[in-house]
């Protein structure tokens, strides 16, 4: 009977875990998709003033950095400039876009790009957004299915050794990502729970002892 509660309290110690990282998760995107709602905000305010507010566009241009790392991917494409033949590959669109609308308002003649530009600003934070939405309801979802719970808090326990190790400088933060995001690591962390959840329902069946015993047995064969 220990055996079986044990067993249980591993399992809802899991699902406590991954629910706790779900739930960190989710507040962090939720954040990051109010940071770009207001970013984008701002920049609409900006835009309609056709260039005149200069406070809110030195506030665009001061949280660009900022506003380029919460929109991720979507920030970056391949651009080619009109008339010049010349195309730029991992183009950021934030950095370079807004500070050039910003010299096209300005200019006597206006410019063939300007409405472009904006169009390519404004579309980027869109797609974020909604990026972030879909995410967003993810997490909802994943936060009530119990096994998702405890998959994720069985790989947020294998990886845990590593995150204290970085906490303390002793590991670098960014292999502890390129750890947790890898193929590898996924395909290591199912194995792991594949095999928890069946010694789990074997123990609770059979008893630890005697699933223990035939165990050994099978690998002596």
């Amino acid at each position: 009977m220990l055996d079986v509660v044990i067993v249980i309290l591993i399992w809802i110690f899991a699902t406590a875990v991954g629910f706790v990282r779900y739930f960190v998760e989710l507040r962090n995107e939720q954040k990051s998709r109010k940071y770009i709602v207001d970013y984008k905000n701002r920049f609409v305010a900006w835009v309609n003033s056709r260039g005149r507010d200069q406070d809110a566009y030195a506030k665009l241009v001061q949280d660009t950095e900022k506003a380029t790392l919460q929109v991720g991917l979507w920030g970056v494409l391949d651009r080619r400039i009109p008339l010049q033949g010349v195309r730029f590959r991992n183009f950021q669109i934030l950095p370079n876009l807004i500070p050039a609308i910003n010299r096209e308002f300005h200019r006597p003649y206006g410019s063939m790009t300007i409405d472009q530009d904006i169009r390519a600003v404004d579309e980027c934070l869109l797609r974020a957004i909604g990026s972030k939405n879909e995410l967003i309801a993810d997490l909802k979802t994943n936060m009530w299915n119990p096994f998702r719970l405890a998959i994720h808090g069985v790989r947020c326990i294998l990886v845990l050794p590593l995150l204290l190790l970085s906490e303390i400088g002793l590991f670098p933060l960014s292999i502890y990502f390129i750890i947790l995001d890898s193929g590898i690591f996924k395909i290591f962390s199912s194995i792991v729970i594949l095999i928890s959840l069946f010694s789990g329902v074997m123990t609770i069946m059979i008893g630890w002892e005697e699933f223990f015993s035939i165990t050994s047995r099978f690998i002596h064969l």
